[in-house]
């Protein structure tokens, strides 16, 4: 993750065991994609935990993952050490999604769930956007995905925390994650997000950690503007994993080639 080197350094711990679909149903989507590729080298930035990274390794495919996170790269790297199969097929990078510089193309890059949303100014997204363009082959095919706004977003957005999902491992502990819109930015298109972690047993709270989030959003039109802007030529446009139309759908997925 780019912006700050401490991101996730408290909950990395709750960070893999997230229920959503929004985490599970883009795995296939970016393996099926890798594997149209010439060579099946990708290139994942913003890569955390491995979320994405593992499944493609496990697919055949060579992945570099990089991430500016120590705490995320070191639980990906315990993954490796526990899968050496894997491992051959899996580059560690840390470094910072706006400014890379690794000396080699990929078929595919990826910057999946959100994170491209992290670097707050425009002038880091135009940067990392055109790292992307100088990493991407002849023919290459780079994915962005962004949450779509679903309308004018202003004060009204902020909201009290409120469960966004719970699961209860196998020792029967409860884990619970919060979420609340804490302040935006309008102007700035900025939203400052808390969010909370807790750890249950039998209605004890064992451990809280929180962690605080600023994410730029942009709108289709934005998004749009800006990747073209870099050199890059929209040849897909999807609201979610299925494929199924921009327009109403809950992500903003951008399937891009060199222009």
């Amino acid at each position: 993750m780019s912006g700050n080197e401490n991101l996730f350094m408290d909950v990395v711990d709750f960070y893999d065991l997230d229920p959503r679909d929004v985490v599970r149903e883009d795995i296939p989507f970016y393996v099926d994609y890798a594997w149209k590729t010439p060579h099946r080298s990708v290139l994942e930035l913003a890569c955390g935990t491995g979320r994405i990274t593992l499944p493609l390794a496990q697919s055949g495919c060579t992945v570099t993952g990089l991430d500016l996170s120590d705490a995320m790269l070191a639980v990906l790297r315990k993954k490796l050490e526990n899968n050496p199969a894997i491992a051959a097929n899996v580059h560690v990078v840390k470094g910072d999604m706006s400014a890379f510089h690794l000396g080699k193309t990929f078929d595919l890059i990826v910057i999946p769930f959100r994170s491209f949303q992290l670097l707050a100014t425009e002038t880091l997204a135009v940067s990392c956007l055109r790292c992307v363009r100088e990493h991407l082959s002849d023919g290459g095919v780079f994915i962005l995905d962004a949450f779509e706004p679903y309308a004018a977003l202003d004060r009204s957005w902020i909201y009290p925390p409120r469960v966004q999902w719970e699961v209860e491992t196998a020792d029967r502990r409860l884990v619970r994650k919060l979420d609340e819109g804490v302040d935006i930015d309008a102007e700035r298109q900025l939203l400052w997000v808390r969010q909370t972690y807790q750890e249950e047993k039998d209605g004890l709270i064992l451990r809280e950690e929180v962690d605080h989030l600023s994410l730029r959003y942009y709108y289709p039109e934005q998004m749009t503007a800006l990747l073209v802007s870099c050199g890059l030529k929209i040849d897909a446009q999807y609201g979610w994993y299925d494929k199924t139309p921009i327009r109403g759908g809950r992500e903003m997925i951008f399937v891009c080639a060199k222009s």
